[in-house]
């Protein structure tokens, strides 16, 4: 088969993409089974290459003058990428690259694209149906996961990184296409290699068969297979989440142990915030806002709290308990600190003295802010550094990642800053808006915490949210108690602030004591196997399923409005909606 390189004379594509030009190789025959790839030069020249010479019945070869490749077909949507540069180094590897849309069907109304921000984002496909008008995240940390589904309620299309050990890239999306970017240089005679999963599945979401849940099934089978099982720590399942103390706002430590001592059975684990910044007002991180720099030392403690919030520390972690200071890798966003990623030496270096600071104040525990929402560099050498214990395990990271043996504080997940999320909007009736049900479906046995922090606090309680469109979709309370909600459907711990109770908050944690929750260490999964039809969404009721450890399923049902007339089945089954604010049933 002989392959002819064409040159598109400064296509518009080419501008919105920012390459110097594109070059397309074409080969005669027609096209091959092989997913395209696409490779940026480093003098920005872009060439996509999406038919091959058969080597076998699944291998698909490259061979020209600018670089060698090898696709093969891995099986089961499986695919692999060999590719080696012979005259010029590589910017940017595209596998896979689709050159043409790939629709659904024919009908593009109905798609919505599911992306891992957060703990999810979706957005209608009509809303990003401009050629090369990407959307994307860095995988790990903006992005949760390494994929992107486009789905309807009768099929869906996965496109995923499969790399093991795993690799930085960037899943995009837009016009009907989904392909995965690598932003690491090539040089020229050195092969990399890159895997991804391509496939499309079925369902029927309204028999309570999700497709897009059928499509992160494939990955997570793939995930589990390389990655094992991730456990946490036997102590941080006591209780039913931690409590959040925010130290800025305490003049000393005096009250500390008054705000702990009735609650440390319900929140056994204390997290600190705010112990590097002055009283009042100094802030959560320690930095100063006039100057943007730390106070002090980066993460070392504010004097008025030195010796006596170590010594109380020092006592409840005697006494069994679990406590931990606010620290973070060091950010370029902060003065003029270096940014070192946590896969050079100098950066974990770094990192490890701030934890190790926070050992000597009393800490057996740690909060890792921005570790599960930024890149921190190549994700294989950071896994390395849990495997020996480098980056400890008895720790909490804000955000969630995959691979990342951490439980997760999903702040921000529901309103998702710009993304205007609120506990009223639907992927189906909203343009865009966030979804924490997609993230939490793929890593339905993680442990997530959630509560008051970020902008997620507007939705905890009876507040009144401010901007977006929340004046609308918040109207006549749709909002309300909307954090507490997401915490019974998710199946989330709570990150909870003293003074913060309320009616919804004790009865989830009334129903999770009642039926033994936490003990049965339960997996969500999502709408799984229910049948929805009798619950009209103007009742606002909302079910979720789990499955525990021993194969029983849970229902989690939150029926705002105390509605009594309305049923839905699993399994052949029908079941009743209590009419509670709060309900835990198990399926028969």
């Amino acid at each position: 088969m002989t392959f002819t390189t064409l040159r598109i004379g400064d296509p518009a594509s080419a501008r919105v993409l920012g390459y110097a030009s594109m070059l397309f190789a074409i080969a005669a025959g027609g096209l091959s089974a092989a997913p395209e790839f696409a490779v940026v030069t480093g003098g920005g020249t872009f060439y996509a290459y999406s038919t091959y010479k058969s080597t076998s019945s699944i291998q698909y070869a490259i061979d020209n003058d600018l670089l060698k490749a090898l696709v093969t077909d891995l099986g089961g949507g499986q695919w692999s990428l060999q590719i080696t540069p012979l005259k010029q180094p590589l910017a940017t590897v595209y596998f896979p690259w689709q050159s043409h849309r790939t629709p659904l069907d024919d009908d593009i109304t109905n798609d919505i694209y599911y992306y891992p921000n957060l703990l999810g984002r979706t957005e209608h496909a009509l809303n990003r149906n401009s050629d090369w008008a990407w959307y994307g995240s860095t995988y790990p940390g903006p992005a949760s996961a390494p994929l992107v589904v486009m789905a309807d309620h009768l099929s869906a299309k996965i496109v995923a990184a499969t790399n093991w050990p795993p690799k930085t890239v960037t899943p995009l999306y837009a016009a009907q296409r989904m392909v995965l970017r690598y932003d690491d240089s090539v040089p020229v005679g050195t092969s990399s290699n890159y895997h991804a999963l391509i496939a499309t599945v079925t369902g029927n979401a309204e028999a309570g068969d999700v497709p897009w849940q059928n499509a992160l099934d494939l990955y997570r089978l793939w995930l589990d297979s390389n990655l094992g099982k991730i456990t946490y720590p036997v102590w941080m399942w006591a209780g039913q989440g931690m409590l959040n103390l925010q130290l800025q706002s305490y003049r000393t430590t005096a009250n500390l142990a008054n705000a702990w001592q009735p609650l440390r059975d319900i929140y056994p684990w204390v997290l600190m915030w705010g112990q590097m910044s002055p009283y009042p007002g100094g802030g959560c991180c320690g930095i100063d806002p006039a100057t943007n720099r730390y106070y002090a030392a980066p993460f070392q403690m504010d004097s008025r709290f030195i010796p006596s919030l170590p010594d109380w520390v020092k006592n409840i972690v005697g006494m069994g308990y679990h406590a931990g200071f606010y620290s973070a890798p060091y950010s370029h966003l902060y003065g003029d600190m270096p940014s070192d990623r946590l896969d050079t030496p100098t950066g974990l270096q770094a990192f490890t003295a701030i934890l190790n600071m926070n050992r000597r104040y009393g800490a057996n525990s740690f909060y890792l802010d921005t570790f599960a929402r930024l890149l921190w560099g190549n994700p294989a050498p950071i896994l390395d550094a849990f495997r020996t214990n480098t980056i400890p395990k008895d720790a909490m990271s804000e955000g969630i990642v995959d691979i990342y043996p951490l439980p997760g504080l999903v702040s921000g997940a529901l309103a998702g800053g710009n993304n205007c999320g609120a506990p009223s909007k639907t992927p189906e009736t909203y343009t865009v808006t966030t979804f924490p049900a997609f993230v939490r479906y793929l890593l339905n046995d993680r442990m997530i915490y959630w509560g008051e922090s970020n902008d997620d606090r507007q939705f905890w309680g009876e507040g009144t949210p401010a901007g977006c469109d929340y004046a609308t979709s918040c109207a006549h309370g749709a909002c309300n108690y909307g954090i507490e909600r997401q915490i019974l459907l998710t199946g989330a711990r709570i990150e909870f602030r003293p003074g913060r109770e309320n009616p919804v908050l004790a009865a989830i944690i009334s129903e999770r004591k009642r039926v033994g929750w936490w003990q049965r260490q339960p997996r969500y999964m999502a709408t799984k196997g229910l049948r929805l039809s009798g619950i009209p969404n103007s009742s606002n009721v909302e079910i979720s399923a789990f499955e525990d450890v021993s194969g029983k399923t849970l229902f989690a049902i939150d029926n705002p409005n105390l509605i009594s007339t309305l049923s839905f089945s699993f399994g052949g089954r029908s079941y009743v909606v209590p009419a509670r604010a709060v309900a835990i049933l198990t399926a028969d």
